[in-house]
């Protein structure tokens, strides 16, 4: 019973257990025409939250099928969503009717449940596209409990993975596959900064880059590949971090000086004075350590001075040049230096940081499965108009059939019944990596053999009308079966008529023609007066063409009456020898009529089926 579940969303939704989410809320401006918004689910990025409501349109009546060529309209009563498989781990879904998901769409709900709503969320972490299938039970009255079953693909992106060093993601989990990454150390243009990535996989794979971010790199083939990567930071300059005085030359009249010191640059400015607290006797204490703190000097000349604090009088310098200051510039290979003058000297101290940042990671790369190859059960790909050909592959746990690049719903079994033609592909899927691998393209060609147009000729003899040399014609009566082949055929009896075509270059034979009935004179139909007799087509869609031929003249009424016995068509003529009429039956339903034409010789009967 899908054809009356037809309207029903097509859900991406997870088996199970349904976990307490926040309720969707379902979507109001959606069009009242039975169906899902939206149509198409967006991809979900792997290993990030993923979360979409989608809002359904419930219809509240249907067509079913009672007799050949009879409809009748039945409400529904409920919807139930009632289980859903697929989804990839880490998602699960609820509706906004916890806990059973029925909507109620009875017709004496003045309130009905026409819109509902579906709220899919979690964190998927394997790429691929999933197969998910959502189980309904559609209520319907007169018929009971009918069980529907919908799918449709999600996709699921590859995961992008964060580190101290770098992002990386590969484009898929399976061979071939490519790398991209992207550096979380930038230079962002400024010097200083130089890196190592090496790369290394299966089969002798190696690769190096000294770029700031590598290009795409190709994953050829299965393994497990690494990565391993390095920066180096030198931006940062040079410190001076201390200075040891050695050797001054200034004392005081009976103790060694009092020392303190100075940091001054080129502009006079002072960095570092230490005049509030010298150190007593600082220069009995040689070599002395100053303690300096770390100072970031751009490039340039400076100046390191040593003074003698003298309670009476001036201070004086240490040496250097008269002031006590030995003058030094920032060295660009080394930790040290030593300067002197006058008696001064001191060694002065630099550090130049340079930062090392290294990472590694392993990942994997999937092999495919075997590639399928399709074969025909028939061993060909041609058929005929409404027969089937049967496709198949070796056996496979999971698969997905295509035709025309299209997902074919409910396609998943190693063998498919087909009855189109086009191009047809099959995908094999690895059941726990869900690597995918695809066949090469299957035609399958449909030979159509169109029906044969007939007519009631002269001389009672049937007729095809633009018979085709390469087409073999057989005749059958409704009753009877096979009566006669050719392009042409003369009936012995009365009885309704038909024909199919043969096409003799294919093999195949057309649906049969529109049926034709006829009356042969000297029957006891009309007690002998009806020498001849046809109405068709049937089945008909607009006209039924009638014509007649009387041995005498007489009046006519000819009638169709409908299943249920009321009259919906009448009308009287005067049967002078031969006559015809075409009548229009375009207005009536489809459905079996019955045919009357009576005088007051008897009355004829036959069946008309009306589409």
């Amino acid at each position: 019973m899908r054809s009356i579940l037809h309207y029903l969303l097509a859900l991406t939704l997870l088996a199970g257990i349904r976990l307490s989410y926040a309720q969707c809320v379902p979507d109001s401006l959606v069009p009242s025409v039975p169906g899902i918004y939206p149509k198409l689910l967006p991809d979900a990025q792997g290993c990030e939250p993923y979360s979409v409501d989608i809002t359904f349109y419930l219809p509240r009546d249907t067509t079913a099928t009672i007799l050949p060529g009879q409809t009748i309209t039945v409400p529904f009563n409920y919807f139930r969503i009632d289980t859903v498989v697929g989804l990839p781990a880490g998602m699960t879904w609820s509706c906004n009717l916890q806990p059973d998901c029925e909507y109620d769409v009875a017709p004496g709900n003045p309130s009905p449940d026409t819109l509902g709503c579906i709220r899919i969320q979690g964190t998927p972490t394997t790429p691929a596209t999933y197969r998910i299938v959502v189980y309904v039970t559609a209520n319907v009255a007169l018929l009971g409990n009918q069980i529907g079953t919908y799918e449709v693909p999600l996709t699921v992106k590859p995961c992008i993975f964060t580190g101290d060093c770098y992002a990386y993601n590969i484009s898929q989990p399976c061979e071939p596959s490519v790398l991209q990454v992207e550096n979380l150390v930038p230079s962002l243009g400024n010097s200083g900064f130089s890196y190592q990535w090496n790369f290394s996989g299966p089969n002798g794979f190696h690769f190096q880059s000294i770029d700031e971010n590598p290009w795409d790199l190709p994953l050829p083939a299965a393994g497990t590949y690494y990565l391993n990567y390095e920066a180096t930071v030198d931006t940062i300059g040079w410190f001076l971090t201390d200075a040891r005085i050695e050797q001054v030359n200034c004392s005081d009249l009976l103790d060694p000086a009092d020392l303190y010191w100075k940091l001054v640059d080129s502009n006079d400015s002072v960095w570092y004075n230490t005049v509030a607290a010298p150190i007593t006797n600082g220069g009995g204490q040689l070599p002395l350590m100053t303690n300096l703190p770390d100072f970031l000097l751009p490039n340039g000349l400076y100046q390191f001075q040593v003074w003698d604090k003298d309670q009476v009088g001036g201070d004086q310098g240490c040496g250097g040049n008269g002031n006590g200051a030995l003058f030094f510039s920032i060295p660009q290979n080394g930790d040290s230096l030593t300067i002197q003058s006058n008696g001064l000297r001191a060694t002065m101290f630099f550090s130049h940081p340079v930062q090392a940042i290294s990472c590694a990671d392993t990942f994997e790369v999937n092999a495919l499965p075997q590639v399928p190859v399709i074969a025909a059960l028939e061993d060909t790909f041609e058929i005929c108009q409404g027969d089937t050909l049967h496709l198949f592959i070796p056996p496979a746990d999971s698969v997905q059939w295509f035709r025309y690049g299209k997902w074919i719903t409910f396609a998943g079994e190693p063998e498919l019944a087909v009855f189109e033609a086009g191009d047809y592909h099959v995908e094999v899927i690895d059941p726990v990596t869900y690597c995918r691998v695809a066949s090469l393209p299957f035609e399958v060609v449909v030979n159509e053999t169109p029906a044969p147009n007939i007519l009631l000729g002269v001389n009672q003899q049937f007729q095809v009308v633009n018979p085709k040399l390469s087409y073999a014609y057989t005749w059958y009566e409704v009753q009877d079966g096979l009566v006669g082949t050719g392009k042409a055929f003369t009936p012995t009896k009365s009885g309704n008529y038909y024909a199919t075509a043969i096409d003799l270059f294919t093999g195949c034979e057309s649906i049969p023609s529109p049926v034709v009935g006829m009356v042969l004179a000297g029957l006891e139909d009309m007690g002998g007066s009806l020498l001849k007799f046809s109405i068709g087509p049937n089945p008909a869609e607009e006209v039924l063409e009638i014509s007649w031929e009387l041995q005498t003249t007489t009046s006519l009424q000819l009638s169709l009456t409908d299943a249920s016995g009321r009259v919906v068509k009448n009308i009287t003529t005067n049967g002078n020898g031969s006559g015809s009429l075409n009548w229009d039956v375009s207005d009536l339903a489809g459905g079996i009529y019955h045919f009357s034409l009576s005088s007051d010789k008897g009355i004829l009967h036959r069946k008309i089926v009306i589409h």
